[in-house]
């Protein structure tokens, strides 16, 4: 099966130079799969230097922008899934590795149940928290193109700028009939520009977990950019 990443960004420079050195780790693990970055202008240079997609719009509304990428990858004409990624995301290799076991079986979605949030900035910097869900989360959320083909492509068809994971999954529900979770970690990196900041699920999840849990799994590369955030 081939997939594609379709991710987006705003105003977070360093946090998708750090996005872009965790898709030069999965490729070397996973080959060299297409990933799209929707996002403004500053952008498309290093995009271009990281052998990824680039295309400009607008940031808002938020949800075209993932629309966007979508019909990019379906225009290549072989992709078989598209995954979404935000670009704070960073996949384990692990994790990466059981995505694509799960693809090569042939469901309709799959997905993850839990998360890492990392906080990059502030008293909390360096602070690791994990989050878990009953349900399939939005990042890493990996669909087929079979369940695509039925909605255009279009997995967002409301102009908004919030609750786009709920909207999504209302979208694409009446065309899953089979669908898989993997085991394997997801970190989320929040620094100052994040849209939820790491605070709001410290005050949820007392317990914190050691962060070489994140850091064992990164390369080089991701850490030292991580450190500059």
């Amino acid at each position: 099966m081939r997939f594609g990443i379709v991710v987006i960004n705003f105003n977070r420079k360093r946090v998708l130079d750090l996005f872009l050195a965790s898709i030069e780790r999965l490729r070397t693990l996973a080959g060299d799969f297409p990933v799209v970055c929707v996002s403004d202008e500053e952008d498309k240079s290093t995009c271009a230097k990281n052998a990824v997609v680039h295309i400009t719009q607008a940031n808002k509304p938020v949800s075209l922008k993932w629309n966007t990428g979508f019909k990019y990858l379906r225009d290549l004409g072989n992709v078989d899934y598209v995954m979404i990624v935000g670009s704070d995301d960073l996949i384990s290799s692990a994790l990466m590795l059981n995505l694509i076991d799960a693809m090569n079986k042939d469901y309709d979605l799959i997905g993850i149940r839990s998360i890492y949030f990392y906080g990059a900035y502030g008293q909390n910097r360096g602070k690791l928290i994990h989050i878990s869900r009953a349900g399939i989360l939005g990042v890493c959320r990996t669909i087929h193109r079979r369940v695509l083909d039925n909605i255009n492509w279009t997995p967002f068809p409301k102009a908004v700028n919030y609750a786009m994971d709920g909207l999504c999954m209302r979208t694409i529900s009446p065309w899953v009939k089979s669908q898989a979770c993997v085991e394997g970690d997801c970190f989320d990196i929040k620094n100052h520009n994040s849209m939820n900041r790491i605070e709001f699920w410290m005050q949820k999840v007392k317990e914190r977990t050691a962060p070489e849990i994140m850091y064992d799994q990164l390369s080089d590369k991701e850490l030292k950019i991580l450190k500059m955030l």
